[in-house]
């Protein structure tokens, strides 16, 4: 048996597809999300051995830590990036988390998983 935990949060977002195809060309130019995110860490127990809050605002500070708000102030600037890169970037970044998904306006998103050895 396994236990993991996870925790959200969201956010609006700016990004945009340089290389998109012409039938969605208008996503070669920035345009908004509100990009939602949910980050899990496996644990050896099931006596809450971490907190919620304190994952929770690891996620929040992670985030702002690699990505800065666009210049009007109105979300967070992921440039060119991707869901799957945004979550690559912080599993490559921050060690805490085992597995992060993100979301363009929790219609569509991704998720992106630390590779762990197998245990023999």
């Amino acid at each position: 048996m396994s236990t993991e935990l996870w925790v959200t949060t969201d956010t609006p977002g700016f990004h945009s597809w340089s290389n998109a195809p012409s039938r969605t060309s208008f996503l070669r130019f920035p345009h908004r999300h509100m990009f939602k995110f949910k980050a899990g860490v496996r644990v050896d127990s099931n006596d809450r051995e971490l907190e919620f809050f304190d994952l929770q605002s690891l996620l929040v500070d992670q985030i702002l830590a690699l990505y800065e708000l666009n210049s009007e102030g109105l979300g967070i600037d992921f440039g060119l990036s991707s869901c799957e890169q945004i979550a690559q970037n912080l599993l490559d970044t921050f060690t805490t988390f085992d597995w992060i998904e993100v979301s363009e306006d929790g219609e569509s998103g991704s998720i992106v998983r630390v590779k762990h050895e197998e245990v023999k």
